[in-house]
């Protein structure tokens, strides 16, 4: 540690100001200023020097904890990036794709080489993919800011296409990333039990046909077609005879058979069939 000092008269005449340097590894830091009245005594030095090291000293121990701490979060972030379960891309704005987390290939089953040879049209379902890149010039362009949630079909390594949800940043302006990041989680499973939610809603379980509030839906569809193009709709009504009889002595279980095999259409009929009720007997 070296401490320079320099006298200035200033504005007052009896006083002058002593300047520290605190020094690091890459030159001077900081300086620190001490006013004193008229020159200084010999100790007197020697206390200013040895401030300027303890100073130092304080100031290294400082930029030795922030640096520690930075570290530290740098290697938490690493962490948590190297074992998340959602798959970061980078988009650039040559098209091109930059794999960012190892999870791509337990989520798509595709090499980091393997994504990072392929434009965003290639790993996009074709019916999403103008939406997909639109989006992203739409981001690099400026003309919409902030996080974009979005949904894309992302191409499997085995052909098979996933429902992603996409949290879409623009980052293009840092140059640590230079592009748009794409947060991907896989939600095909979600979507299927969304769409058997969908179908139970709307369906008999034992059947399979749609219920009341299905069935009365289409017929209120096919009326209004009926008078905007004064056309016919016809409603077949069937029932089962004696099926409590079926019930009483065969048991629930031939009866629901029975249901089932009744409700067996031709497929040469086109139809829209419902189940409204329990059969009458």
């Amino acid at each position: 540690m070296r401490t320079r000092r320099r006298n200035n008269p200033g504005t007052a005449a009896a006083t002058r100001w002593t300047s520290l340097a605190i020094m690091g590894s890459a030159g001077i830091r900081r300086r620190v200023l001490v006013a004193h009245k008229g020159r200084l005594r010999f100790d007197a030095q020697d206390l200013i020097d040895a401030l300027g090291a303890e100073l130092t000293l304080a100031s290294d121990r400082v930029e030795l904890s922030q640096n520690l701490h930075r570290q530290e979060v740098e290697a938490r972030f690493r962490s948590l990036i190297q074992n998340a379960s959602d798959v970061i891309l980078v988009a650039q704005a040559n098209g091109s794709l930059r794999a960012e987390t190892p999870s791509l290939h337990a989520v798509l089953g595709h090499s980091v080489e393997a994504v990072e040879s392929l434009r965003l049209e290639g790993l996009v379902h074709p019916l999403d993919a103008p939406r997909a890149v639109a989006q992203i010039d739409a981001l690099l362009a400026g003309v919409r800011t902030g996080p974009l949630s979005t949904e894309w079909r992302v191409l499997h390594a085995d052909g098979r296409w996933l429902a992603m949800e996409v949290i879409a940043n623009d980052l293009s302006r840092d140059p640590n990333v230079a592009g748009v990041v794409l947060t991907l989680r896989d939600v095909s499973g979600r979507k299927v039990l969304e769409e058997e939610l969908r179908h139970q809603a709307f369906h008999d379980s034992l059947t399979g046909l749609a219920n009341r509030v299905r069935f009365d839906a289409i017929v209120g569809d096919a009326l209004a077609r009926m008078r905007r193009a004064r056309t016919t709709v016809s409603v077949l009504f069937v029932d089962v005879d004696d099926f409590k009889f079926v019930n009483d002595t065969l048991g629930h279980p031939a009866g629901d058979e029975l249901l089932v095999e009744g409700t067996r259409a031709d497929p040469r009929v086109p139809s829209s069939r419902g189940h409204r009720g329990p059969p009458r007997w």
